[in-house]
Formats: structure tokens, sequence, C-alpha cells
């Protein structure tokens, strides 16, 4: 016959610093190594071999959560790991990283999200098989610069001369603004 002695038997850790085991059985990894697990019932004692291994990642999160970029124009995104020691590690080459709609959105394998189409994607990060996401919303392009034509001009006192203001957006396009800018 067999019985589960786990609550009753003593426990013992030959390597306490390594591993440590309660009195209820529950052994905890501390630091790289091996450790012997041992559980007495009387005269008798089983044994187990232990070997801590390095941390691994139990959650990954991308910062930010939620992103809204203009057409054209990009963004840096961050894998952030949560291992099982409680540590965090800010990730770099070693995720990967995916989009779930690259006719919205891409990224390249730094974590660069650029916004090539209007609406919204999931961009993923994996890392030691665990994965997190952000949510990229991308709106209509931004103005990012005005440019002043002619640059340079000279006009006789009491004349009038046309200047004109072009504007140019983060998806790379031009628009005439010279009747909805501001003029001073």
């Amino acid at each position: 016959s067999t019985q589960n002695l786990t609550q009753s038997a003593t426990w013992i850790s030959s390597g306490p610093a390594t591993a440590s085991v309660s009195a209820a059985g529950s052994a905890l990894a501390k630091v790289v190594g091996a450790a012997t697990i041992s559980a007495t019932s009387g005269s008798i004692t089983g044994n187990a071999s232990l070997t801590v291994t390095p941390p691994v990642a139990v959650a990954v999160n991308v910062v930010p959560a939620t992103l809204s970029l203009p057409l054209g124009s990009s963004s840096q995104l961050q894998a952030i790991a949560t291992m099982s020691d409680g540590t965090q590690q800010t990730l770099s080459s070693s995720v990967t990283w995916q989009t779930s709609q690259s006719a919205m959105a891409t990224v390249n394998a730094q974590g660069v999200v650029t916004a090539v189409g209007k609406g919204a994607a999931q961009v993923s990060a994996t890392y030691q098989g665990v994965t997190g996401s952000a949510t990229i919303t991308v709106g209509p392009p931004a103005l990012v610069s005005i440019a002043v034509s002619p640059s340079t001009s000279s006009l006789p006192i009491g004349e009038t001369g046309q200047l004109t203001a072009t504007g140019t957006f983060t998806d790379g396009s031009t628009q005439n603004l010279t009747q909805s800018a501001t003029w001073i």
C-alpha cells in the first residue's frame, strides 16, 4: 500500500541557501545550484535532487500599453519582463516582436513601431514563451513643418507680394496651407 506523507514527514534541504523547503514540503528556489531535498518519516528517508536554474519570465508588459500615432510616424516600444524571482528586466534583442495588422502598423526587431495605415493593430512582444501586447491606433498624418515661399524676397514700399505656406506631414505628403495658416 502507499500513503501520502507530505504533511507528516520531516523535510530537510541539504543546501538551504540554494533551496529551502517548508514543513509542508514546499521547495523555494533561491540561487542557481543544486540541493537534495529529504523527507523523513520515522526511520525512513526519501530524497529528491533539485536543480535551481536562473529565473524565468512569468509576465511581459509592452510599454506604452496604448499608443496613438499619426500616419507615417514611428515610436519606440519597450518590453519589460517580470521574472520568477520578482525582478524586472527591460528586454532588447532577445524579444520577438509581431504585429496583428501589418497594413496598419509595422514593428522591427528593436521594437520600433511605424504607423503605415489608418486603423488599429496589436503589437506583441514574446520572451521565453510569454507574450505581452500593446494597442496601436493610427490616425491622420500630423503636420511637422511649414515652408514659406519665397523664403527671401524684396518689395518696394507700397507694393504687395503673395507668400505661400506649404505644410509637410508625417506621412511625407504636402499641402498648401496659405489660406488656413495664421500669418504674423
